[in-house]
């Protein structure tokens, strides 16, 4: 008897009728739920790693790990494996080791290599996907220093300040976006600057915004807020409104007072020299003090690099100071770029090529002063 092959009949399902998945569908989907959450997890538990200095040997390094809670200026709260809290005094930590994401991991790469605009997006994307405060701050850091080097000073300004109202202790007072030298503001920046001037409950504010308001129709008020706060109890409000009043008196500042301000200072927190060093440059650039001058300003690249755009100002008004004295017959062949050109600063070829003579002579210099 002949075989009759007879077709396969599937039924339809019917409209609104739940789809029955295959086992195999099941699994594989549980799967890759699985695989989801597991890598969540383990993202969410990396261990933050600590450096710290020993409190009885400032020398010896302690490493610690766990979760990082929080890290103000003051200190830093730490979580360990076992749920223990600690807190360590800001004044010991040494380094800290945290994940970062791959959005601010990209914004630091690119503005590395100065491409700034594309570094702003990836940066204001992290902010965004970070819940961590101490991180969400670090990254507003960075945020506020690339729009200074796009010359968007009320931006720089706005963001730094937002982190000073969320840790009043920040400890990023080292990229506050301070004015080194003149500058004609007008416009929303102008406007923005004016704003600062007028919060008489944040000194910081009114000496940030003073400070970029030295050269325009404010000056009157911007010295008077500056002279306000010279003998501010904050050591580093105090120190930054002392930079800014030595900006007034570029033209009329004696060797005698500026071996005074010198002083001054390298007593101040490190966190606020940066401007100072640039502010000495031009003083004693004025005082046709060449060597000096060209030293100050290097201080600038070499000491307090997360300041990048004032780097770059230092590092062409060193190079026209070292032309003087016949330290480099074509300086501007070595010359490294402005990040504002989109070009990478720290990692230029040209300041590698420079930065060993750099570093020889001004260890020559400080070691000749200190002798």
């Amino acid at each position: 008897m002949d075989r009759i092959d007879t077709p396969m009949i599937t039924r339809q399902p019917r409209p609104n009728e739940p789809r029955v998945r295959s086992p195999r569908t099941r699994y594989r989907d549980l799967g890759g739920s699985l695989a989801f959450v597991l890598l969540t997890s383990l993202a969410a538990t990396a261990e933050d790693t600590v450096i710290l200095s020993s409190a009885s040997d400032p020398a010896l390094r302690i490493k610690k790990t766990g979760q990082i809670l929080d890290y103000t200026g003051t200190e830093l709260k730490l979580r360990s494996s076992l749920g223990r809290d600690e807190s360590i005094p800001a004044a010991r930590i040494v380094e800290v080791q945290t994940p970062w994401s791959a959005a601010h991991s990209a914004a630091r790469e690119n503005r590395a290599a100065g491409k700034l605009d594309e570094a702003l997006a990836a940066f204001r994307q992290a902010k965004r996907d970070e819940r961590r405060p101490f991180a969400v701050r670090q990254i507003m850091a960075e945020l506020s220093g690339t729009y200074l080097e796009l010359d968007r000073i009320d931006a720089a300004g706005d963001e730094w300040l937002a982190i000073l109202a969320s840790d009043p202790t920040t400890q990023h007072f080292d990229v506050m976006p301070m004015a080194w030298k003149a500058a004609a503001l007008a416009g929303p920046a102008e406007n923005r600057a004016a704003a600062w001037l007028a919060v008489r409950d944040v000194p910081a504010a009114r000496v940030l915004g003073a400070s970029w308001l030295l050269a325009g129709r404010y000056r009157t008020e911007a010295i008077a807020a500056i002279d306000e706060h010279v003998r501010d109890a904050d050591p580093r409000v105090s120190g930054l409104a002392q930079i800014q009043s030595w900006r007034t008196k570029l033209v009329s500042a004696t060797p005698a007072e500026t071996a005074r301000w010198q002083a001054q200072l390298e007593a101040m927190p490190a966190s606020v020299q940066a401007a100072g060093w640039y502010v000495l440059g031009d003083i004693l650039a004025r005082q046709q003090q060449p060597e000096q001058a060209a030293l100050a300003y290097l201080k600038v690249p070499l000491l307090f690099g997360k300041q990048r755009a004032m780097a770059a100002d230092a590092l062409l008004a060193a190079g026209k100071q070292l032309e003087k004295i016949g330290c480099f017959a074509n300086w501007q062949r070595i010359t490294p770029i402005s990040p504002r050109a989109n070009r990478p600063l720290a990692d230029s070829p040209p300041l590698r090529r420079c930065r060993p003579w750099i570093v020889r002579g001004c260890r020559q210099h400080w070691e000749g002063t200190n002798a």
